[in-house]
């Protein structure tokens, strides 16, 4: 199922397109055993697998209809590396597309569409399974701009998964260790190109206009640190203890375009005193989520510190957090970085 928490939103030529990472109870991938630097061990091919992701892309064409696309991101070693094992942002269809690794591009149904190795997210080559019985002379002629080919095989690396779904939308996941199935197959690769819109095989079309604003877009980037818009909920309550959290935004784009807000859980004791029946016992930072997007780019919020102070009945919460931008506007890196704290009091009857 899609992960509908994480959206990413774009425009694709004239294509609006919504990407969602995919949570899925079998994982399988292909990966080959040789890399760029030679065979690869088998603890770095289930480090390739563990770290490869799949998503899913509805895209709504100018017409008014819908496509499907699921995409799978199997990253190159190096690549890996150097993301520190985290290819979570990894998206073709992104300007900030920086992906290095294999990139499946499959209808709904499994029909594969296109396979491609990209290069700092620019397609240098493009490949097919190679048919048994095929000729490489003839798998050439399958594909376009050929130049140089090779054949290399890949084996499907597994894992199984058992999922429990909650009430509140909390999925977790109890999960085997990577396999190897046994089914291998010949994949022959030619170098070629070939955009976003050519991979995910969705017909996009010039659409026209002026070129991109990049101020526009770099100002739609920035924002400020804030404290505000405090509201809270009860978790659970029992005569002598109670549990709430409480949500309070921290950062704000300049007009009001995208947000993120800090969410926190407080315990409370009760007291004999009559006029202050509740009384502060923790204050614990639990995350931080972004509402509305900026377009064509991405924005990260990572929380270095949260210091807490706590009265009797007040706590306070100190969050010092570094907000990333990135995208690349006409060929031009975008964003920045920059690292701000915000506080907030919170009373003991808010």
């Amino acid at each position: 199922m899609p992960d509908w928490g994480k959206p990413l939103i774009t425009k694709v030529g004239n294509n609006e397109v919504a990407e969602f990472p995919l949570i899925e109870s079998t994982s399988s991938y292909s990966i080959s055993s040789t890399g760029n630097n030679g065979v690869l061990p088998q603890g770095q091919i289930k480090r390739i697998a563990d770290a490869s992701i799949s998503s899913i892309a509805f895209i709504k064409q100018p017409a008014g209809n819908f496509l499907v696309r699921e995409i799978d991101y199997i990253p190159d070693w190096n690549y890996l590396q150097a993301k520190n094992f985290d290819i979570s942002k990894a998206n073709i269809l992104s300007t900030a597309n920086d992906f290095s690794g294999r990139v499946i591009v499959k209808k709904w149904g499994g029909e594969i569409i296109s396979m491609a190795m990209l290069e700092n997210g620019k397609t240098i080559k493009r490949g097919t399974i190679k048919a048994i019985g095929q000729s490489s002379k003839e798998q050439a002629n399958n594909l376009t701009e050929t130049e140089q080919c090779f054949e290399q095989e890949f084996c499907v690396w597994q894992q199984d998964c058992t999922m429990s779904i909650y009430g509140d939308g909390m999925i977790t996941e109890e999960c085997t260790g990577w396999y190897n199935t046994g089914e291998c197959w010949m994949e022959y690769w030619c170098e070629g190109g070939g955009d976003p819109c050519d991979l995910a095989g969705i017909g996009c079309e010039d659409p026209g206009g002026d070129e991109p604003d990049c101020d526009a877009m770099q100002q739609e980037s920035e924002g400020a640190s804030v404290s505000e818009e405090i509201s809270s909920e009860t978790v659970s309550a029992s005569a002598t203890i109670r549990t709430k959290k409480y949500h309070w935004v921290i950062y704000k784009q300049n007009q009001n375009l995208w947000k993120f807000t800090s969410h926190e859980s407080g315990v409370h004791i009760k007291t004999t005193n009559v006029a202050n029946p509740w009384k502060w016992q923790s204050l614990e930072h639990i995350n931080v989520s972004k509402e509305g997007v900026w377009t064509g780019g991405v924005i990260d919020c990572t929380v270095n510190t949260s210091d807490v102070a706590l009265g009797l009945y007040w706590a306070a919460m100190d969050l010092n957090y570094t907000i990333t931008a990135s995208a690349i506007c006409r060929g031009t890196p975008l964003g920045g970085s920059g690292t701000y704290h915000s506080a907030k009091i919170i009373g003991i009857n808010e």
